[in-house]
């Protein structure tokens, strides 16, 4: 929260106080002249303390280079298996009308049949988040509706689907359901800023 990041004193001169000491007695327009001189000389600090973010910790701790480059390697091996590469030579897309037909068959089955895991709002937008253990592992691993309406943005992520059972601990399924959940909240930024944009004469 910005009050819990963005802190000072104020020291007033000349004002009155009330009897309890607990409040100024301002003339006429004077708060208002005040909170909006702090708001235009603290903007710049105000919206530092809106975006910045740390780790839970305090401390940003990258990968060492030996662990990257461990990792590159394996990867690397992962991708040339005989398998992937089977795969990707003989799978059909199906077409993207196709796919969009289903998975928004998928989601209203799903939003009808459960009630979400967690609800909560970021200003006017409610997020609804869905974990759902009885869908197909060949479902999407992450179906999100962020276009139909300008104050919410549902999410459903796939509990069957085999990533999610390779989250083992709860940092990193807490890492999958934010990064699920935020990219619904990019999504429906972006389409709201295209939105009202268009609108605008």
């Amino acid at each position: 929260m910005v009050n819990q990041r963005l802190f000072g004193e104020l020291c007033l001169d000349g004002f009155e106080v009330s009897h309890t000491k607990d409040q100024i007695l301002f003339d006429d327009a004077d708060q208002q002249r005040l909170e909006h001189e702090l708001g235009r000389r603290l903007s710049a600090l105000r919206q530092l303390a809106l975006s910045y973010r740390k780790n839970e910790d305090g401390r940003v701790t990258p990968p060492s280079d030996s662990k990257r480059a461990a990792v590159l390697n394996r990867f690397e091996r992962e991708i040339k298996l005989d398998a992937i590469q089977s795969f990707l030579q003989t799978y059909e897309v199906p077409r993207p009308s196709l796919i969009k037909k289903s998975n928004d068959a998928l989601r209203r089955s799903i939003v009808k049949k459960y009630e979400p895991d967690l609800k909560a709002k970021i200003n006017k937008l409610l997020v609804s988040l869905y974990l759902v253990k009885d869908m197909s592992p060949n479902d999407p691993y992450v179906l999100i509706e962020s276009t139909e309406l300008e104050t919410s943005v549902i999410v459903i992520i796939n509990g069957a689907h085999p990533h999610w059972a390779q989250l083992t601990g709860a940092q990193s399924m807490m890492n999958f359901i934010r990064h699920c959940t935020y990219d619904g909240v990019a999504e429906w930024k972006a389409f709201l800023e295209r939105t009202l944009s268009s609108r605008t004469p």
